[in-house]
């Protein structure tokens, strides 16, 4: 009886994250994330609150600024504002994300949940495919099957892969057998559903991540080994198998990207000779304001084979959606938050605690390495890098982990 207070609330966790991951553009969202800031206005308002807001709350203003600057001055006002509330709504959860897990203990059980809430649609994902195969229903294109619960093969990759590197931190704080079992069953079913979605950037990211963990956690020499011989094998096993997803990490094709951002000049060149102050404050801000523009560009011009809604680059389609202020603003806090959690993080931890500190930093580089070749800007691929950025900095904060 005891313990049914805390298996409540993991419970309740557990369905908070799996809300967010499966339905980062519904209204449940937006009711958690604003009921989450009525309960931590309190503690940001306290003296302890506001001290923990200095520095990266200055870089997050200046980043909001050159959006809302963007958004006013976008080819599509109604539109940018829209995306513009959707931003704050995701900075509002990084708030609350942010304080919530600085309480003791709060990083290591809100990173508990959050693997299993991604554990649990991999294997709903998993079964809904293997459903799909016995009824003959199963939509597979070049290699790539198209129906899973986090949507587009390139964003459910990319997004699995985020939840895989967090797990794996799991797997190694894990002790008891059952569990290590249960993180290792999760794991295995992301496996299987990246191998069916077939993404490249993905692939790339989880590798870039598997490596940052490995320098970043403290693992004995025979651990990161087995981590090394275990991607390789997984590698060549891709490689051995004759099938689409081999032909594409063996081809040196870029998949129409060097022609997006061709366009993507074109369409600049021209916008900026009719009006030069969009150098500053770009198109406007907001998944999908790239397709306004590329669709309007004569076919004749066109490089790339078809409209696109993005330009499959985190940085070009910063700079396209907000120019020159925006793009300095979004680096200067992705230097921010990635230079606080090199200095601080790690100092004075547990063991598991600095597992879990390099679990997240796995994840956050993942998700960088993704951008630069998939969509960024859209609903999931943006909440989870505020989420994990709040994670970030929970886990470099010198007063966080060190409790509970």
């Amino acid at each position: 009886m005891k313990n049914l207070p805390l298996l409540f609330w993991n419970v309740l966790s557990v369905l908070v994250w799996g809300i967010l991951i499966l339905f980062p553009a519904s209204g449940a969202k937006s009711v958690l994330v604003w009921l989450g800031v009525c309960c931590v206005v309190p503690r940001v308002l306290s003296a302890r609150g506001k001290r923990e807001a200095v520095g990266i709350g200055w870089c997050i203003g200046l980043y909001l600024a050159a959006c809302s600057l963007s958004a006013f001055f976008s080819v599509d006002v109604a539109f940018s504002l829209r995306q513009l509330v959707k931003l704050i709504e995701n900075v509002a959860a990084f708030g609350v994300l942010y304080h919530l897990l600085l309480r003791p203990g709060g990083l290591s059980r809100g990173l508990v949940s959050f693997g299993m809430a991604f554990g649990a649609i991999a294997c709903l994902d998993v079964a809904f495919m293997l459903v799909q195969m016995a009824r003959g229903t199963i939509i597979i294109t070049d290699g790539r099957w198209f129906d899973s619960l986090l949507g587009y093969p390139t964003i459910a990759a990319g997004m699995y892969g985020v939840g895989f590197l967090v797990i794996v931190s799991h797997f190694f704080q894990s002790k008891v057998v059952w569990q290590r079992s249960g993180w290792f069953v999760c794991l295995l079913a992301i496996s299987v559903l990246l191998y069916r979605l077939q993404t490249r950037s993905a692939l790339a990211g989880i590798l870039i991540g598997l490596g940052v963990f490995m320098m970043r956690a403290p693992l004995r020499r025979s651990i990161r080994l087995g981590i090394i011989a275990a991607a390789v094998a997984v590698m060549l096993a891709m490689l051995a198998v004759p099938n689409v997803f081999r032909e594409r990490i063996l081809s040196r094709s870029l998949s129409d990207r060097r022609e997006i951002w061709q366009d993507v000049q074109t369409i600049l060149q021209t916008g900026y000779g009719e009006q030069p102050w969009r150098r500053l404050v770009g198109f406007g801000y907001g998944h999908r304001i790239f397709e306004r523009s590329h669709v309007s560009l004569p076919a004749a011009q066109r490089r790339a084979m078809r409209v696109y809604d993005h330009t499959h680059n985190v940085f070009i389609e910063a700079h396209f959606q907000t120019g020159l202020l925006g793009l300095l603003a979004f680096v200067a806090l992705l230097a921010a938050i990635i230079i606080k959690a090199a200095r601080n993080g790690m100092v004075g931890l547990a063991h598991q605690r600095q597992i879990s500190a390099a679990g997240v930093l796995a994840a956050f580089v993942h998700l960088l390495v993704y951008a630069q070749f998939s969509l960024f800007f859209s609903y999931l691929p943006i909440l989870l890098f505020w989420l994990l950025a709040a994670c970030l900095l929970v886990s470099a904060s010198p007063d966080a982990l060190r409790e509970g």
